[in-house]
């Protein structure tokens, strides 16, 4: 039941989408608090703009609140510009924001919210590649919002590497040309950033944004039980699901095989960060957006309902839950 009004491709949903997403944030908008600047994870130029702005709690809430709407509907877009799943749904928006708004610490701005839009934009100049005769201009374009997506998140900058892979995947031809455009553009970003720490004379910072990377964090809520049994679950449905569509694999189209496959290496090379002291449980955030396509075609497609309606309801239980058994 909960999972057919919410998969619904209905005009209800553009209303229920935010409507879900204050009451998620429900209790830390009436939760009195201080947003403190170290809740963000590193520094990084736009870290610090994030800082000065000097925002009360419910202020940081809901900037984060607007970031997470607009990633929800460039899921939303994405899903529809290039059918990841057979038909439309807003069930990805939904998957979204009950496993991310899950935990607490995610409730307040986070730059890491910010970079999450620029790569999804980078996917879309990826994904729109297919079938192109020559896609500099996209290998260029998806690297500029990847440099973007660094500059809030400097570990994300790495996933530039992954822009000429996906390029062949999607084509099965690349050039050099494509290859230096996308590098190109992740540099352009980050020229401009030195440059302007280069005219306040404080290139130390600018350094110390590379440095923060390996600044070992200790998190709390990593230790928590109900939070750790949270991420079993997570671990399961994406097992479960990543079976489900390699059974179905052949029969989707060459298009949908490899929009699948590039989010498969996306999904397993930010895992990768992780090795990174400073990344931490925030990490969820870009781990979460290939998840959604794939958690929403399990869902869509599953043939034994039953199952498909407990493991949704039971995300938004677990979500819904943790709001008051995690600090």
């Amino acid at each position: 039941m909960l999972l057919r009004i919410f998969r619904a491709n209905s005009v209800y949903n553009f209303l229920l989408v935010p409507l879900v997403g204050v009451l998620l944030l429900l209790k830390s908008f009436l939760t009195p608090g201080i947003f403190i600047p170290e809740n963000c994870n590193g520094l990084s130029p736009f870290c610090q703009l994030i800082f000065n702005l000097h925002l009360p709690f419910w202020g940081a809430v809901l900037a984060n609140f607007v970031a997470t709407i607009i990633i929800c509907f460039l899921l939303l877009y994405i899903n529809a510009a290039f059918s990841f799943v057979r038909e439309r749904t807003f069930l990805p928006t939904f998957i979204f924001m009950f496993i991310v708004y899950a935990l607490p610490g995610l409730h307040t701005i986070q730059p890491i919210f910010f970079s999450g839009i620029f790569i999804l934009l980078a996917f879309r100049s990826i994904f729109a590649s297919f079938e192109k005769k020559k896609a500099i201009s996209n290998a260029f374009d998806a690297g500029f919002f990847t440099g973007v997506a660094g500059l809030f998140y400097p570990v994300a900058s790495l996933l530039v590497f992954l822009i000429p892979v996906s390029l062949f995947t999607l084509r099965n031809k690349s050039s050099w040309r494509e290859y230096a455009a996308s590098f190109l553009g992740l540099l352009l970003p980050w020229l401009y950033a030195f440059s302007f720490y280069f005219i306040l004379n404080d290139t130390n910072k600018f350094a110390e944004i590379f440095l923060n990377i390996f600044t070992e964090r200790n998190d709390d809520i990593l230790h928590s039980l109900p939070v750790q049994l949270y991420f079993g679950f997570l671990i399961l449905i994406t097992l479960i699901s990543s079976i489900f569509i390699m059974r179905q694999y052949d029969e989707k189209k060459i298009s949908t095989r490899r929009y699948f496959k590039i989010l498969f290496f996306y999904f397993a090379t930010s895992l990768l960060f992780l090795i990174f002291p400073s990344v931490s449980f925030e990490l969820l955030v870009i781990l979460t957006l290939p998840l959604t396509f794939l958690i929403t075609n399990y869902l869509t497609f599953m043939r034994r309902r039953f199952w498909a309606e407990l493991f949704f309801t039971v995300l938004i239980i677990i979500s819904l839950a943790l709001q008051f058994l995690v600090r």
